[in-house]
Protein backbone atom coordinates (compact mmCIF):
# COMPACT_ATOMS: atom_id res chain seq x y z
CA UNK A 1 0.00 0.00 0.00
CA UNK A 2 1.83 3.57 -1.07
CA UNK A 3 0.22 6.86 -1.22
CA UNK A 4 1.81 9.40 -3.64
CA UNK A 5 0.43 12.03 -5.65
CA UNK A 6 -1.65 12.27 -8.46
CA UNK A 7 -0.88 13.12 -12.34
CA UNK A 8 -1.38 16.44 -13.61
CA UNK A 9 -4.97 15.67 -14.62
CA UNK A 10 -6.59 14.25 -11.67
CA UNK A 11 -4.52 16.85 -9.41
CA UNK A 12 -6.45 19.62 -11.23
CA UNK A 13 -10.05 17.94 -11.70
CA UNK A 14 -10.60 15.18 -9.63
CA UNK A 15 -11.23 16.16 -6.23
CA UNK A 16 -13.97 19.26 -6.11
CA UNK A 17 -14.15 22.06 -3.14
CA UNK A 18 -10.69 22.35 -2.66
CA UNK A 19 -9.67 18.85 -1.94
CA UNK A 20 -6.30 17.21 -2.32
CA UNK A 21 -5.51 14.26 -5.02
CA UNK A 22 -3.82 11.28 -3.93
CA UNK A 23 -3.20 8.54 -5.81
CA UNK A 24 -3.75 5.10 -3.43
CA UNK A 25 -1.49 2.14 -4.48
CA UNK A 26 -2.30 -1.25 -3.68
CA UNK A 27 -0.71 -4.09 -4.69
CA UNK A 28 -0.93 -3.15 -8.85
CA UNK A 29 -3.69 -1.63 -8.53
CA UNK A 30 -3.28 2.80 -8.83
CA UNK A 31 -6.81 5.00 -8.20
CA UNK A 32 -6.89 8.36 -7.35
CA UNK A 33 -8.75 9.17 -3.65
CA UNK A 34 -9.27 12.96 -1.96
CA UNK A 35 -8.35 14.52 1.30
CA UNK A 36 -11.44 16.82 1.51
CA UNK A 37 -10.94 20.44 2.76
CA UNK A 38 -12.70 21.33 6.23
CA UNK A 39 -16.76 20.81 5.72
CA UNK A 40 -16.54 18.56 2.72
CA UNK A 41 -16.52 15.28 2.42
CA UNK A 42 -17.61 11.97 -0.13
CA UNK A 43 -15.64 10.31 -2.87
CA UNK A 44 -14.18 13.37 -4.47
CA UNK A 45 -15.25 15.59 -1.81
CA UNK A 46 -18.73 16.58 -3.49
CA UNK A 47 -21.01 16.79 -0.24
CA UNK A 48 -20.87 19.66 2.29
CA UNK A 49 -21.20 19.55 6.08
CA UNK A 50 -23.78 21.49 7.42
CA UNK A 51 -24.89 21.41 11.44
CA UNK A 52 -24.00 18.24 11.92
CA UNK A 53 -25.54 16.49 8.67
CA UNK A 54 -23.40 16.00 5.01
CA UNK A 55 -25.57 17.74 2.04
CA UNK A 56 -24.98 16.93 -1.51
CA UNK A 57 -23.84 19.13 -3.46
CA UNK A 58 -26.13 18.33 -6.24
CA UNK A 59 -28.91 17.75 -4.18
CA UNK A 60 -28.54 21.36 -2.68
CA UNK A 61 -28.43 22.75 -6.78
CA UNK A 62 -31.76 20.87 -7.13
CA UNK A 63 -32.87 22.85 -3.94
CA UNK A 64 -31.55 26.25 -5.30
CA UNK A 65 -32.74 25.92 -9.11
CA UNK A 66 -36.24 24.58 -7.89
CA UNK A 67 -36.91 27.28 -5.30
CA UNK A 68 -35.99 29.49 -8.07
CA UNK A 69 -38.45 28.08 -10.66
CA UNK A 70 -41.23 29.10 -8.29
CA UNK A 71 -39.67 32.21 -7.38
CA UNK A 72 -39.57 33.00 -10.83
CA UNK A 73 -43.44 31.56 -11.57
CA UNK A 74 -44.94 33.43 -8.68
CA UNK A 75 -42.90 36.80 -9.83
CA UNK A 76 -44.01 36.36 -13.52
CA UNK A 77 -48.00 35.47 -11.99
CA UNK A 78 -47.59 38.85 -10.08
CA UNK A 79 -46.52 41.12 -13.54
CA UNK A 80 -49.32 39.66 -15.30
CA UNK A 81 -51.86 40.32 -12.87
CA UNK A 82 -50.26 43.93 -12.98
CA UNK A 83 -50.32 44.29 -16.33
CA UNK A 84 -54.52 42.30 -16.45
CA UNK A 85 -54.97 45.12 -13.32
CA UNK A 86 -53.91 47.94 -15.77
CA UNK A 87 -55.37 47.02 -18.72
CA UNK A 88 -58.42 46.33 -17.03
CA UNK A 89 -58.34 50.44 -15.62
CA UNK A 90 -57.44 51.54 -19.08
CA UNK A 91 -60.39 49.89 -20.58
CA UNK A 92 -62.99 51.12 -18.02
CA UNK A 93 -61.99 54.55 -18.48
CA UNK A 94 -61.95 54.14 -22.24
CA UNK A 95 -65.65 52.65 -21.74
CA UNK A 96 -66.34 55.50 -19.44
CA UNK A 97 -65.10 58.02 -22.14
CA UNK A 98 -66.70 56.53 -25.23
CA UNK A 99 -70.26 56.57 -22.81
CA UNK A 100 -70.04 60.27 -22.20
CA UNK A 101 -69.11 61.27 -26.09
CA UNK A 102 -72.72 58.41 -27.14
CA UNK A 103 -74.62 60.87 -24.94
CA UNK A 104 -73.46 63.38 -25.82
CA UNK A 105 -73.72 62.78 -29.61
CA UNK A 106 -77.64 61.15 -28.71
CA UNK A 107 -78.85 64.63 -26.29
Amino acid sequence: MRMGKCSLLFEENYCLNGGKCYNFTIANSTMPTCECADGFMGERCESKYLDGTYLSMRKSKIHIETASIYYGAFLALIVVLVLLYFLHCFQSSSSAKLMKKSKKVVS
